[in-house]
């Protein structure tokens, strides 16, 4: 499935608006530079959705990348590691992460983190939130 920009904007809109008890922000960022993954094959930047979601008892973040060049890639939910800077830290050094193991989220930097991986299917907007909302 490759996600793009809207795709990605689409999944958002749908979460924050059908689930309305959550607390929901995103930003969009580029991928950290360092390898051939951070930019799509025309040359332009990937950029990667970062969705932070508060449900009322805890706070989690969706990690979703964009994908237009169909390439396969998992999202990924990792919960609040506490306070603003640190949560940046962390998302930051997962992203590098992912970067330099060529678009794959590594297993051996994941084992030491709490997480999540939700693959993608060829499936409504609907069904992948409720998957999501499941590890929320």
């Amino acid at each position: 499935m490759g996600l793009d920009t809207d795709f990605l904007a689409g999944y958002i809109r749908y979460l924050a608006g059908y689930y309305t008890y959550l607390r929901v922000s995103v930003n969009f960022v580029y991928l950290p530079l360092g390898k051939k993954f951070s930019y799509l094959p025309d040359g332009r930047r990937r950029i990667c959705a970062i969705v932070k979601v508060n449900n009322g008892k805890k706070e989690s973040f969706i990690i979703e990348v964009a994908v237009p060049d169909n390439r396969s890639l998992s999202t990924l939910i990792v919960p609040s590691s506490g306070s603003v800077h640190k949560c940046e830290i962390h998302i930051q050094g997962v992203l590098t992460n992912l970067v330099f193991n060529s678009g794959s989220w590594s297993n051996s930097f994941l084992k030491n983190q709490v997480h999540n991986k939700i693959r993608h299917y060829h499936e409504t907007v609907k069904n992948w939130a409720q998957r999501i909302i499941y590890y929320l």
